[in-house]
């Protein structure tokens, strides 16, 4: 049992969640006081003593599957026997009666058949999980299905077919999960967790790729930021507390205590620092960097009682204020749509034009610029072989205190292609790789 649950802390820190000595000593105590067979029980006592942030959770539960087995109750060896000898036809008219009656054991032993029929494993072969899975629900087919459901009974009022379609959609998203945890197990029972684990170690929420983040991630990164957000407001609250006066002078405050026998009864403090900075956010939101946009946007306004101002632009292939836009929308979702919807943002086709865009900026709006002004540039700088013109650039970083530039790309990949990042380089104080959360927040953490 220690032996296992020290090899499961390995995995769980090799993607990259944190198991001190400490914790992994109260997880071998913690799994004494249960029954080790008891997998729900099991994952409860792991839990609770090796993980320490929400957002880790989807990750621990991946690796929780490897390394303890199939957690779900296995199916009567009769009742799958049935499925398996049934023609494809059949199998699909099982699934779809099953679908509408959310009958999740059969599901359950359709799911297991389907896996034997349908995913042409074979052992000792390399893992390939998604591939393995993609064949399952491909020949499965379940938005076909759902179709049919809905065709034999439509829905009576709105409200009505509104509930189905939620049922629905939880049902066949339990199928697919337990799809894929048959497979998992399957190849965890011919290749051992070890190996498996080295080709499905799940990508921790700060972790993942603004730049290939499918919708699921998307919807994770929003958990993941939400309580980022709201921790990183709390600490500037408290620094704007502490920095409504200065630090203690101390001659001051001797001086004034010689009129109490030379105990300093009142304080004295010096004046605060330096009045707070300005910001200058020039953003591009097309399609290719829009969700890193997204969150950085939401991310530095959290921010904005650092500054005495923020101003934003935006920018496709033509530039635009939308300082207002994001003061007054009720969330960061709301306003986003409302400023990728803004039809002054295409000048031409509708496709990055970074010089265009700073030609616009330092025509219409270099006043927003001054020495107490930091400037922050949000792109990939990919300018689809247009001129950069990075004497613009130049201009901005000649009147700002500072220019940053943060890039959502690997750093491996700039300077290639289209990519314009290697002229607007030099007029920068720095480029900053951003390609996702955990460097976005390492970057915020340096601009305070």
């Amino acid at each position: 049992m220690i032996d296992t649950i020290s090899r499961f802390a390995d995995e769980l820190r090799r993607v990259e969640i944190p198991v001190s000595l400490a914790e992994l000593t109260d997880a071998v105590e913690a799994v004494r006081s249960i029954d080790f067979a008891e997998r729900d029980d099991l994952r409860v006592a792991l839990r609770a003593t090796m993980v320490k942030r929400s957002e880790h959770l989807d990750a621990f539960d991946v690796v929780f599957d490897l390394y303890f087995g199939d957690i779900r109750a296995a199916p009567a060896a009769g009742k799958t026997v049935v499925f398996h000898t049934l023609t494809d036809d059949e199998l699909a008219a099982s699934l779809r009666d099953a679908l509408a009656a959310d009958n999740r054991p059969v599901l359950r032993r359709i799911a297991d058949a389907a896996v034997d029929r349908y995913a042409e494993m074979e052992p000792g072969r390399p893992v390939a999980g998604r591939a393995y899975l993609f064949r399952v629900l491909r020949s499965l087919d379940l938005d076909r299905l759902v179709a049919d459901i809905g065709a034999a009974e439509p829905a009576r009022s709105p409200l009505e077919l509104r509930l189905r379609r939620d049922r629905l959609g939880a049902t066949v998203a339990y199928v697919e999960s337990t799809v894929e945890l048959e497979i998992r197990r399957r190849l965890v029972a011919d290749r051992g967790a070890g190996a498996v684990a080295k080709v499905v170690r799940p990508p921790l929420q700060d972790a993942i790729g603004f730049m290939n983040a499918s919708s699921a991630e998307i919807v994770a990164m929003r958990r993941a930021i939400t309580p980022l957000v709201r921790t990183l407001g709390t600490r500037l609250a408290r620094r704007q507390r502490l920095r409504q006066r200065g630090p203690l002078d101390f001659r001051r405050t001797i001086r004034a205590s010689l009129s109490t026998g030379g105990t300093p009864v009142q304080l004295r403090f010096k004046p605060p620092a330096k009045p707070k900075p300005e910001l200058v956010v020039i953003a591009d939101v097309s399609g290719s960097v829009a969700t890193f946009a997204r969150f950085t946007l939401q991310l530095l306004y959290a921010m904005r009682l650092q500054f005495r101002k923020i101003r934003t632009f935006a920018f496709i292939d033509d530039l635009v204020e939308v300082t207002d836009v994001l003061v007054e929308s009720v969330t960061a979702e709301q306003a986003f749509a409302t400023i990728t919807a803004d039809p002054r943002l295409i000048w031409l086709d509708g496709r990055s034009d970074y010089g265009h865009a700073l030609e616009t900026f330092t025509s219409r709006y270099a006043s927003a610029v001054r020495s107490s002004t930091s400037v922050l540039i949000l792109g990939d700088g990919r300018n689809n072989y247009r001129s950069p013109q990075e004497e613009r650039l130049r201009l901005v970083a000649r009147r700002a205190a500072h220019v940053y530039w943060l890039n959502p790309e690997r750093q491996a990949n700039w300077n290639t292609g289209d990519s314009a990042i290697h002229h607007y380089a030099p007029h920068c104080d720095r480029v900053v790789e951003c390609a996702n959360l955990a460097q976005l927040r390492n970057f915020a953490d340096t601009l305070l």
